[in-house]
């Protein structure tokens, strides 16, 4: 329940920053700036024009711009040992790009080249809640274009610990950004029979939906199965090993991915759009300020205007009596 509260008073918020968001029109019914047609690189410097009550603005855009190195990142996150190494060599093609074991084997961030300027990250596990030991899978996870969240779904549902995970990552990349740039990765399916995999899988849809108010795209996948058909293709055994990795469903998991990574977009994008948001917002505040001067400058210009009339009706008389 205090999550949901939460999640509420974070919406509301949002919306009224950006109920202005968008097309703001001056005296003549026209768009006097409408920034989601702008070339992003002529941003920095027509906003270093309008003041420099927009330099920070500016200069944050101009840094960001600058950051952007065309790369895609695909992040995994999860708890210790869901399969999220596993998962990367699968999408890999090979068993031991990242390395793998049933302890916390990945301490550190790592990343391999996949295609081209596409880039695989594999970040160490979380543990219980989220804290400032996770800080460099938390860092990681702020640079992800798209980020894969794996659970093992032999074990059940998502537990706590997973929810706490997915709520911090919804804080750092944004509600409506936590939606389109986290895939669900139900992972280890071979280990699970059918119908408790469909029952768990559906748990965890459930869950989240009820504890985040979404439902994220999700993939069931086997990347031992996937690995295995790799191997067998490789050994002459092709139709046993097509079989096996159309199984495993790294296949599907994969295509998804690069057809993002060609549409590109992201972290860069989503940062540009916040940023334009803001703006469009500090606009709207300026608007309304200049709105109300107006209105007390109204106010005094009628007071003054009946004080003065009132001086006029009573000198009238005295006037009309002097010219007599």
């Amino acid at each position: 329940m205090a999550i949901k509260k939460m999640k509420r008073a974070r919406k509301q918020k949002s919306t009224q920053g950006l109920k202005c968001a968008g097309k703001v029109k001056g005296k003549t019914g026209q768009s006097t700036m409408n920034v989601a047609h702008a070339e992003p690189a002529l941003l920095p410097e027509r906003l270093r024009r309008l003041g420099s009550g927009f330099s920070d603005v500016a200069l944050r855009l101009d840094a960001l711009l600058k950051s952007n190195d065309g790369v895609f990142r695909i992040v995994s996150a999860g708890m210790m040992n869901p399969g999220k190494s596993t998962l990367l060599n699968a999408l890999l093609g090979k068993e031991d790009m990242f390395k793998t074991a049933d302890v916390r084997e990945t301490t550190v961030v790592r990343s391999v080249s996949w295609k081209e300027n596409v880039t695989l990250v594999d970040t160490p596990g979380f543990s219980s809640a989220v804290c400032e030991d996770d800080s460099e899978a938390l860092s990681a996870l702020r640079q992800a274009d798209l980020v894969l969240f794996v659970h093992n779904v032999a074990i059940g549902g998502i537990n706590q610990a997973e929810l706490d995970v997915l709520i911090a990552l919804e804080e750092i990349l944004g509600e409506a950004e936590f939606k389109t740039r986290v895939l669900f990765i139900n992972t280890r399916s071979d280990e699970c029979p059918d119908d408790d995999l469909e029952r768990n899988v559906q748990e965890c849809v459930d869950l989240i939906k009820e504890n985040l108010g979404c439902k994220l795209k999700s993939y069931v996948v086997s990347p031992k199965q996937y690995l295995q058909g790799i191997k067998m293709i490789d050994d002459g055994r092709k139709d046993d090993g097509k079989t096996l990795m159309e199984a495993g469903g790294v296949g599907t998991l994969s295509r998804e991915i690069l057809a993002r990574a060609k549409k590109g977009g992201g972290r860069q994008k989503a940062a540009i759009v916040q940023l334009i948001a803001e703006l469009e917002s500090k606009k709207c505040e300026l608007a309304e300020r200049r709105d109300e001067k107006k209105r007390k400058i109204q106010a005094e210009s009628a007071s003054l205007n009946k004080a003065w009339s009132k001086v006029l009706s009573e000198i009238r008389p005295f006037w009309e009596e002097c010219k007599r």
